[in-house]
């Protein structure tokens, strides 16, 4: 087994401004480069850049200034890599805006898997992550490809992806009486289903430590009746699933068709049910509208936190919705 300490990139999906090569790119499970689409570069993958630029300058025609240091960033790719692959970047009026489709992980195990593919040029495996809804971030990545080094910026747009010894630990010296859910491996082969089981259960064991100290130990189970948290309050009962997605919106799709079938099984005196929806990501104004939608066609007391937005029902027995964090 290799540990591994991931770059995080943004590569876009367009060609040209207009045409979309993210299907194809689902289709082969690569991400790509359309830049000299013609040169073959498979000999400098996994070379220093001090080697692979002189190289760059001899195989590419000058002038492709862009060219060359999108194809140098791109042939720095190495397995366990994290991609947000981008949508656009068009402005929102003077607001910069980011819109990430899907996110991958470069697979293989020393090297990428590199080939030219028609239609997309230069391309490397990758293992793509769990689909989700789109999901906007306010910043201005325009080139074609950026390798991050802004901590800020890495931390809100790949929060659900990073490794368990960023994020920090999750031993925690209270004693709950529950044992945390296991948040630490290292297999690479299985990275894309690792880094969501990972992500899910150090959410909730973060949610479930908030919530005992909100509400008191014994008033919180976790895994009951296959409910990720409940929390058995005098008056009434507040069923939590959580959710791995970057997305809200994902998240709570997903959860919602659970927490009621979960209801349905409670006995009926826990009839007074609220539903929390818990993932990583801060909810933006999209998130928040599709939230008060489903409120207004059901009549659910439903509500979306992350373990550190989770607020516990007022005296008027609302809950007050997390708000969109501006970065």
């Amino acid at each position: 087994m290799r540990k591994y300490r991931p770059d995080f990139y943004i590569i876009g999906t367009k060609y040209g401004r207009t045409e979309d090569v993210l299907p194809m790119m689902l289709q082969h499970q690569v991400v790509s480069t359309g830049f000299a689409a013609n040169i073959d570069l498979s000999d400098l993958i996994g070379l220093d850049r001090k080697v692979v630029m002189p190289e760059l300058d001899k195989r590419v025609p000058p002038g492709e200034r862009e060219a060359k240091s999108a194809l140098a960033k791109f042939l720095e790719l190495k397995p366990g890599d994290v991609i947000a692959l981008k949508a656009h970047s068009a402005p929102a009026g003077t607001q910069a805006r980011l819109v990430i489709a899907r996110y991958a992980v470069v697979s293989g195990d020393t090297l990428p898997s590199y080939r030219r593919i028609e239609g997309l040029g230069h391309t490397v495996s990758v293992d793509f992550l769990a689909e989700q809804e789109p999901i906007e971030f306010p910043y201005g990545y325009g080139k074609t490809i950026h390798r991050l080094t802004n901590e800020k910026h890495i931390g809100n747009i790949f929060q659900t992806y990073r490794p368990a010894a960023e994020l920090g630990s999750t031993d925690w010296a209270g004693g709950t009486g529950q044992s945390d859910k296991s948040t630490y491996e290292t297999h690479v082969k299985s990275r894309g289903s690792y880094i969501m089981s990972r992500t899910h259960n150090e959410l909730q064991n973060t949610l479930r430590k908030t919530l005992e100290a909100i509400h008191g130990i014994a008033n919180v189970a976790q895994e009951h009746k296959f409910i990720d948290v409940m929390v058995s309050l005098e008056d009434e009962t507040i069923l939590i699933e959580v959710k791995s997605s970057p997305s809200p919106t994902t998240c709570i799709r997903e959860a919602l068709g659970q927490l009621l079938h979960y209801a349905s099984r409670l006995p009926q005196r826990e009839n007074n049910l609220r539903f929390v929806v818990a993932g990583p990501s801060n909810p933006g104004p999209e998130d928040l509208r599709y939230i008060e939608y489903i409120k207004k066609a059901t009549h659910l007391s439903l509500s979306y936190c992350t373990p550190s937005t989770y607020v516990p029902p007022t005296k008027t027995g609302m809950f007050t919705d997390c708000r969109h964090q501006e970065a």
